[in-house]
């Protein structure tokens, strides 16, 4: 198209909106979403975007705001230096400035952003609801660092008169709310919104620009592009002055870019020292390294009331996992035993190192160790010769087939296993193993508290039966132990795999069942095939790794070692009647992960949550949250399907 065919505009937004061709290219939405789509080389791409200097490209300035840069083109290399040379003008009054484009910027990639539902963000009437939105849903964005403006679009961008992508956000909505959309057309702005909201969540990077005011080429390319586009405030005058004033306003304009320029690299190196003191604290934090569902696993064990994942961690688990080095995380933990009156305490250095890394589930299935109630004893000051006991037998083999024996596999490993063989034995561990749940997990933790009550009737009512069963049977003892280990270990696999803590069944760790069999004399426990007996001598040489104590003082047993819970709920005030928890029903008891697989659907996104129809309340942030409506809007066949869940729930059907 010949530029100086178009009438000259006062601004560079009315330049815009005069261009002949904006209709013509409202129509042709999916060209422009191809310009920027990064199943497309990067070549295809540059030379797209730049091949119309009508064009305007919308980007992120790496501070949350955008930047619109229009009149593309490129300049090119020569022959000391050749290339592409990115330049566009930033500015929609009457004077525009040239910024070279960083290309690696604008054009990175940028794949599976996860977004929230478009139509939860065309819900929005303000900017605060467009920010609380959270990401509960299986929705991505693939993009460039880029978008390339339609004609109707780059209107309402430049009439909002914002660089506030969320404010930007508004405007679109309200926009479509006004026209009549056809797919295509409709599909853009849904692309459009999710790029706008990925710069204000700091999901996709600003694109570089920089103004360069030695660059001849960059400064002539300006000059052009601006006479043919916009006129001059007098048409009349002489030339010399008409030269000189123009050459005034490049200067002016430059020097305005050019202290903006110094402001948003004075807020970059205040981000950059921001930033450096987050990652200092992030070396620390050893937990904040570990896989994700590892510490999905642990936050999930650490829940306080059974049916939300804790926000953070336990006081003691939280100064066990900033320890610089696992010898300090080592003496941490055993100071931590220390305070809650468990002294003389023996652990592998080991298993420290195990659970530093998140390795918390037995390596091997049918062999104890890492966190397992093998794992922790009283350190002992030494037994007689001629006793026996039970300790866990390992062995591995080489490639040739050579077996290496149980006290070289313990200095490979440096973990030490000790298997309790009668009721002293077996009442100590368990208490210390109680007591490592707490400094792990917290005091309100569903295996903390299962512990510590099974703990209870270990010195209470199962005392007499345990002592006559053990004394009769040297291995149930072991049988004893074993069972309480693998629940540990199942319910840490449910805490892993749960998406939500209220899907993880706590009945595992009650022991109740348990308690029931063995006052009955029904209880009974396989023990794998790494159990074997032997001589206290060979147990002996494999202690000699253990954590010894100090002994020491009685300390106060500190209060409030649970994991934190910020409580954002949300009540149902309208439940259906039926759905409603009875007088003797307890949620975390009755309800908490029951029949998880029969769970009725709401939508094709969604499940009636149990929380809010059964509980009356649940949570502003939950997966389920479509159905959280009141007691009217539930169809009919909703109500029917959930009362036969509930049914199966208390085992009625």
């Amino acid at each position: 198209m010949d530029l100086q065919r178009l009438p000259l505009a006062q601004t560079w937004k009315r330049h815009f909106e005069l261009v002949p061709k904006n209709e013509q290219l409202d129509k042709v939405p999916h060209l422009f979403l191809r310009a920027t789509d990064p199943n497309e080389s990067k070549d295809v791409r540059r030379q797209t975007i730049f091949a119309d200097q009508d064009a305007m490209i919308l980007a992120g300035d790496g501070f949350g705001s955008i930047q619109l840069l229009h009149s593309p083109t490129n300049l090119g290399g020569n022959f000391l230096c050749p290339g592409n040379k990115l330049v566009a003008l930033v500015g929609s009054g009457e004077l525009s400035g040239a910024v070279l484009i960083d290309e690696v910027s604008l054009l990175n990639d940028y794949r599976e952003i996860e977004v929230p539902q478009f139509v939860e963000i065309r819900e929005c009437s303000t900017a605060d609801e467009i920010k609380a939105l959270s990401v509960q849903n299986d929705d991505t964005l693939d993009c460039s660092g880029c978008m390339l403006l339609l004609p109707f679009f780059r209107s309402v961008l430049l009439n909002a008169d914002s660089l506030d992508p969320i404010k930007l956000i508004l405007a679109i909505i309200e926009a479509m709310n006004a026209s009549d959309f056809d797919q295509a057309m409709y599909e853009y702005a849904v692309e459009l919104c999710y790029f706008l909201w990925c710069i204000a969540n700091d999901k996709v990077e600003g694109t570089k620009t920089v103004l360069r005011l030695d660059d001849n080429d960059v400064l002539s390319y300006q000059m052009s592009r601006q006479n043919q586009c916009i006129s001059r405030p007098t048409q009349q005058g002489h030339q010399a002055g008409i030269s000189d004033n123009g050459t005034f306003r490049q200067l002016s304009a430059a020097i305005s870019m050019q202290s903006e320029e110094t402001r948003e690299a004075n807020n970059l190196r205040r981000q950059e020292i921001r930033l450096s003191m987050e990652r200092e604290e992030q070396k620390r934090d050893k937990f904040q390294k570990l896989h994700i569902s590892t510490q999905n696993m642990i936050l999930n064990a650490s829940s306080t009331d059974g049916d939300r994942r804790a926000q953070e961690l336990s006081p003691h688990a939280k100064s066990f996992y900033t320890k610089d080095s696992e010898g300090l995380a080592d003496q941490d933990l055993k100071y931590s035993l220390d305070l809650i009156s468990q002294e003389n305490t023996s652990f592998a250095h080991g298993t420290v190192q195990c659970l530093r890394i998140g390795n918390y589930l037995y390596s091997d299935s049918v062999t104890p160790n890492n966190f397992s109630f093998f794992s922790f004893n009283e350190q002992s000051a030494g037994t007689s010769n001629n006793e026996r006991q039970l300790i866990i037998h390992l062995t591995q083999s080489h490639s040739q087939g050579q077996t290496i024996s149980t006290k070289d596999l313990r200095k490979l490993t440096k973990q030490f296993l000790l298997v309790p063989h009668n009721f002293e034995s077996f009442q100590t561990q368990l208490k210390i193993f109680s007591a490592a749940n707490e400094c792990l997990f917290g005091e309100r933790a569903a295996t903390t508290i299962g512990l510590n009550w099974l703990l209870n009737q270990v010195n209470g009512n199962l005392k007499q039966v345990l002592k006559q069963q053990m004394s009769s049977d040297p291995t149930f003892a072991a049988q004893l132990a074993y069972a309480v280990d693998i629940r540990i270990q199942e319910f840490l696999k449910d805490c892993k795999q749960a998406s939500d803590r209220s899907e993880v069944d706590e009945r595992v760790v009650n022991f109740r069942d348990m308690v029931n069999d063995i006052r009955f004399q029904r209880f009974s426990m396989s023990l794998p095939p790494s159990f074997v007996f032997t001589s206290k001598d060979e147990s002996q040489d494999i202690d000699t790794n253990g954590r010894g104590g100090d002994g020491g003082r009685d300390r106060k047993r500190p209060r409030g070692a649970g994991g934190g819970d910020e409580d954002n709920r949300i009540h149902n005030t309208n439940q259906v009647d039926e759905f409603k928890m009875r007088p003797n029903e307890d949620w975390r008891k009755d309800f908490c992960g029951r029949c998880i697989d029969d769970r009725v659907r709401w939508d094709k996104n969604s499940l009636m949550c149990p929380r809010w129809f059964t509980n009356g309340y649940c949570f502003d942030n939950c997966k389920n949250k479509a159905s959280h409506v009141p007691a009217s809007q539930v169809p009919a066949d909703k109500k029917r399907e959930y009362s036969e869940y509930l049914k199966k729930v208390r085992g009625e059907n």
